[in-house]
């Protein structure tokens, strides 16, 4: 057996890509990408002994996501998705599976919405849909679940306004809003509740005014609120 912890394969032009790791056991970070989009999903031999269990952060750029591989990734605690389209099926049917993920990127991948389980998620403490311009909502409920969460970025997602229970993420320490054209006011209360926040963006968002609460926010060390033109 061969003593690797992290690998990286690129993939070139295969409609179907298959990755087996018959010698490697010891894998604990797995990159794969393709230098184009793949239609058809990574397909990744998970027999090996122990490599589903083994294998804590994966990283797929370009790479088709499905119901398959997601069930058989329980170890996984950080994964990160890019420039790949992800199927409402595949969100609704297999993500909140992924009970063990901390560090969830889905970035580029052309979603529109999350499912109502996705707050199943309940150890996420870093999530980013950076890049996903038809996400103009979220589910209402998302928030009430993910109470160790700690940096949240929404950069260019199509956001008009954060859901009710938004206010719940008191661990809450950098929130990225940057480039939501048509956010234009922030949940009341949130000054009063997200006293741990230490970096709040909001450039490019369309404010028109900022809460008379916002000096409550006594650990904030950065705030960006340029091109807001009304506020």
């Amino acid at each position: 057996d061969w003593d690797v912890s992290c690998i990286c394969i690129c993939c070139r032009n295969y409609d179907e890509i298959r990755v087996s790791f018959d010698k490697l056991t010891e894998v604990n970070c797995l990159q794969i990408y393709s230098e184009w989009p793949s239609k058809q999903p990574c397909i990744v031999d998970w027999s090996v002994p122990n490599l589903q269990y083994c294998v804590t952060e994966l990283c797929l750029e370009r790479i088709s996501v499905d119901c398959k591989l997601i069930t058989k990734i329980k170890a996984i605690k950080k994964f990160l998705i890019f420039e790949t389209e992800i199927s409402q099926r595949v969100l609704k049917e297999t993500f909140h599976e992924l009970e063990n993920v901390e560090d969830l990127s889905m970035e580029k991948c052309g979603l529109t919405r999350l499912p109502e389980n996705f707050g199943k998620l309940a150890r996420l403490r870093k999530l980013s849909l950076n890049d996903n311009s038809s996400l103009i909502s979220l589910p209402e409920d998302l928030f009430s679940t993910l109470h160790i969460l700690e940096e949240l970025s929404l950069d260019s997602c199509g956001l008009q306004k954060l859901p009710t229970d938004f206010c719940k993420l008191t661990r809450l320490t950098k929130l990225n809003l940057d480039n939501n054209s048509s956010l234009q006011s922030l949940p009341e209360n949130m000054c009063s509740t997200l006293l741990n926040l230490e970096e709040l963006s909001l450039k490019g968002c369309d404010l028109t005014e900022l809460s008379v609460n916002i000096g409550k926010l006594v650990r904030l060390r950065k705030l960006i609120l340029s091109h807001n033109i009304s506020l």
